[in-house]
């Protein structure tokens, strides 16, 4: 009794595999009908592949160049080998190309015209360049205006405190920071130590003296101004250097 129990029950599991096969048979072959009966549609329809190729003028490939059929509107973009594929009507239509900094082109696709293989139309496109013409611009030397018209003195440095220039200046022996207005009018100076290389604003608009080998920072009061202690060029470049914006409550170094 238990062998012939054993025996219905694959019995019924061979059956149910077996209904299975067929339900998938039916339903593949239900797709492959589908599938020619799309082809044939498509054949009917009179409609073809048009492989194009978009290039310049020195036959370098374009890529995401526009290309769209005017009668029915459908449309496709070249890739990185300037190529594209786009469903076509067989009759004559025209194909529109463009792309940003080259001439439109608008093409007239015919067997004529193009070569035509395995129902697939391939096909070329040179586009021009759109050479935009600037307006001419007149330079004028006469219009020039110094910053800090003063002879003699040898301006290293400068950057802008508010509405004033800040100076890194050498005027006869002696190395100073003097501060100016619009008009090179002297608002404040002081003597520094010898040698500076340059003023560096930091994240927080605060302005330095920078050394060779160490930092000084520039303590404001209104137009008026001292000299703070110094810091290693190693604290500078480590520190400083890396800031490059500050907001309430955040530094963002790069």
């Amino acid at each position: 009794m238990k062998r012939l129990g054993s025996l219905n029950i694959l019995l019924s599991s061979n059956k149910d595999v077996i209904h299975t096969l067929i339900i998938k048979k039916h339903i593949w072959f239900a797709v492959l009908i589908n599938t020619i009966i799309s082809l044939v549609s498509f054949q009917a329809a009179g409609q073809i592949i048009l492989k194009g190729i978009v290039m310049t003028p020195d036959s370098i490939a374009i890529s995401n160049a526009n290309i769209y059929d005017v009668k029915t509107g459908h449309g496709a973009t070249t890739n990185k080998q300037g190529v594209y594929f786009l469903n076509i009507i067989q009759e004559p239509t025209d194909i529109n190309i463009s792309h940003v900094g080259f001439e439109t082109s608008i093409e007239s696709i015919n067997n004529r015209s193009v070569k035509v293989k395995n129902d697939t139309i391939h096909h070329t496109t040179i586009l021009s360049w759109d050479i935009v013409e600037l307006a001419q611009v007149e330079i004028n030397a006469d219009l020039t205006q110094l910053a800090y018209n003063k002879p003699k003195i040898n301006v290293i440095d400068y950057v802008f405190y508010e509405e004033f220039l800040l100076l890194l200046i050498k005027e006869d022996k002696e190395f100073l920071l003097r501060l100016t207005n619009e008009n090179s009018k002297t608002i404040n100076d002081i003597l520094i130590k010898k040698k500076p290389k340059k003023l560096f604003k930091d994240c927080l608009n605060n302005i330095h003296i920078i050394y060779q080998d160490s930092i000084f920072q520039v303590i404001f009061s209104n137009t008026n101004f001292k000299i703070g202690p110094s810091s290693s060029i190693n604290d500078f470049n480590e520190i400083l250097l890396p800031c490059i914006a500050s907001t309430n409550n955040h530094l963002i170094f790069k």
